[in-house]
């Protein structure tokens, strides 16, 4: 599978949109952030961030440590819970899939085994605690599955009823686990959308309906935070602008918050696959990110908005715009969306925004198969270093040829590499 397909078919990145049974995206062509003062009174101050730094970083340099024994192979997830306990996912083979399960013990990356289901393919691994540990994908027939780790054992947990497949937004608590879904009508995009979103509370699934169209979910400190686009078709007609929704579940129902007012163009006539959607992430300490963006722009690639709710009086959005460069280096941003464990997050495996700066990350060596891509970080929480996944090799049509790789930055790099040599 190409990553553009992986990435359209995770909700975390976009939500499917499911017409008549086929898969149908509009490509994002534009995201703007609007002053509140332009006809949205009594919206959240928007601040201007910090300006990105005339050269790169080289303190942000990915090390290849470990390669999958298979080739043909595509790690799709990565979940990190500390710096002893992470977990990645993936599958190989084409065009019978055969899951790949790997677990970081604080000193060796080792293979884990899930329960038998032919042709699987996870699509992405969550944790909240090392004992609420989840995994989402698809059998070869295109139905769900889910797995939860206790601690002890993985299981097949139930998938809600009338799912097409499982995308996994957020896992949270000590036992709970967030799904969406979400659906457009043929060229109304983004005016005519809902989305279904389905909390398992410990013992079964409750579901709930939203007129926006999902495309983030995240445990924002104590709250249940959702973002998505507006489903209301604008008086003026249009091609599918729309603005950022922010809604916060409540005993109520779900109700909505200020949001940072961005505009978000799109044309419904376009289809492709990897469509660009508000993306939602939490930070620590109670803070947010939302990355409202359009990878490969010529002068900006959008917009990264910071949620700071340290100031109690007057919490703020601050809009940090998103160079097309950092220095002379490009700046690859991608929706995997990933907080790096401080005070900044990744966007992709190659843009980081360190809570002061845009660094454009770099592999310091290619591995004995050929260049590596990755494709998406994880931080530690609260602790300095990270994890990313992508593959090695020269691509066989959309299928990685080579192995997956698995590297690290930072000091985590150093605790990584005392039993292996690090490429």
């Amino acid at each position: 599978m190409g990553r553009a397909t992986a990435v359209a078919m995770r909700a975390r990145v976009a939500p499917c949109l499911v017409i008549a049974g086929a898969v149908v995206l509009a490509a994002v062509t534009g995201c703007t952030a609007i002053p509140a003062a332009r006809g949205h009174p009594g919206s959240p101050e928007i601040t201007a961030g910090r300006q990105p730094p005339q050269t790169a970083s080289n303190s942000n340099r990915w090390r290849v440590i470990y390669s999958t024994p298979t080739v043909q192979t595509e790690l799709t997830g990565i979940a990190s819970i500390r710096a002893t306990d992470a977990w990645v996912v993936g599958y190989h083979g084409y065009p019978q899939a055969v899951p790949i399960l790997l677990h970081w013990n604080g000193e060796d990356w080792r293979t884990a085994r899930l329960p038998a289901v032919p042709g699987f393919r996870p699509s992405q691994v969550m944790a909240s605690i090392a004992g609420n540990v989840w995994i989402d994908g698809t059998t070869a027939g295109g139905n769900g599955e889910l797995f939860r780790f206790d601690g002890r054992s993985w299981q097949r947990m139930p998938v809600p009823a009338g799912r097409w497949g499982s995308n996994l937004a957020a896992v949270t608590g000590r036992t709970n686990a967030w799904l969406t879904s979400g659906g457009c009508k043929r060229r109304s995009w983004p005016w005519n959308c809902s989305s279904t979103i389905e909390q398992w509370n410990g013992t079964r699934w409750i579901a709930s309906h939203l007129r926006i169209l999902v495309s983030g979910l995240a445990a924002v400190g104590r709250q249940i935070w959702v973002t998505g686009l507006t489903g209301t078709r604008p008086a003026h007609g249009g091609d599918g602008s729309g603005h950022l929704v922010l809604l916060r579940q409540a005993t109520s129902g779900w109700q909505p918050i200020a949001a940072p007012h961005a505009a978000v163009t799109a044309s419904p006539r376009v289809i492709v696959t990897g469509t660009e959607l508000p993306q939602l992430a939490a930070g620590s300490n109670g803070t947010a990110w939302i990355l409202c963006a359009t990878p490969g722009g010529k002068t900006s690639q959008g917009n990264l908005f910071h949620w700071n709710s340290a100031p109690r009086n007057r919490a703020r959005w601050t809009a940090i715009p998103v160079p097309v460069k950092v220095g002379r280096r490009p700046l690859y941003v991608s929706t995997n969306l990933s907080p790096d464990g401080r005070i900044g997050v990744w966007a992709g495996a190659d843009a980081h925004w360190t809570g002061l700066q845009w660094v454009s990350a770099s592999i310091v060596r290619p591995t004995r198969l050929g260049a590596v891509q990755l494709i998406e970080a994880a931080g530690i929480r609260v602790e300095p270093g990270s994890w990313a996944i992508g593959a090695s090799g020269v691509s066989i049509v959309t299928v990685p040829g080579g192995p997956g790789v698995i590297a690290v930055n930072g000091p985590l790099y150093r605790a990584s590499c005392r039993r292996r040599p690090c490429g």
